[in-house]
């Protein structure tokens, strides 16, 4: 495998970690490396320096932002970014489903997310790119992330209570780029 996509893969699996709720200890250590190195320009030689983030506040914007506790709720999931009521479990829920069962994996329920949810459709975009499966893996990555994580992303930046959060979803957004260039050249 070639090993600059295995890392790639590997920061995907980063972020799901993150979006799944499941960051810890060692997830936020090593977050000053991994965004130093996503948030550099294209040229630079070295990281940026990327201050620690702080997981109290960012799990009280995660609260306000994707968990109900303002008055409006930004979902992580396909489908509510693919129709106007945001509703989850519709038919973008079923097509990644599909895409996990042509590969012979389900989801267990001790996730308690939908199929389509970003967490879950980083972890699979990085068991592509590790099984060199770089075709399925563009396509996966265009059909299911990309078709709506830029309105995400935005929506999320745009928010007031985003600000602790807002180094993640841009550092994110980097790495989708990253992801989608180097496959597109694999």
């Amino acid at each position: 495998m070639d090993p600059y996509v295995q890392s790639l893969a590997g920061l995907c699996r980063h972020f799901a970690l993150f979006f799944r709720g499941a960051a810890d200890e060692t997830w936020y250590k090593a977050w000053p490396q991994v965004a130093g190195v996503l948030l550099a320009p294209a040229d630079a030689a070295e990281p940026v320096a990327v201050e620690a983030l702080d997981p109290k506040a960012v799990a009280q914007s995660e609260a306000k932002l994707f968990y109900g506790v303002s008055s409006v709720t930004l979902p992580l999931t396909e489908s509510s970014w693919s129709n106007a009521a945001q509703l989850y479990c519709q038919t973008q829920t079923f097509a990644t489903r599909g895409a996990y069962r042509e590969e012979g994996l389900t989801l267990t329920d001790d996730l308690n997310l939908p199929e389509d949810h970003l967490g879950i459709s980083l972890e699979f975009l990085a068991y592509l790119m590790e099984k060199e499966k770089n075709d399925r893996a563009r396509l996966f990555l265009a059909e299911h992330i990309l078709n709506w994580w830029p309105r995400a992303s935005e929506a999320i930046l745009a928010r007031d209570d985003s600000e602790p959060l807002r180094p993640v979803v841009k550092a994110l957004t980097a790495l989708l780029d990253e992801v989608k260039a180097t496959l597109e050249e694999a």
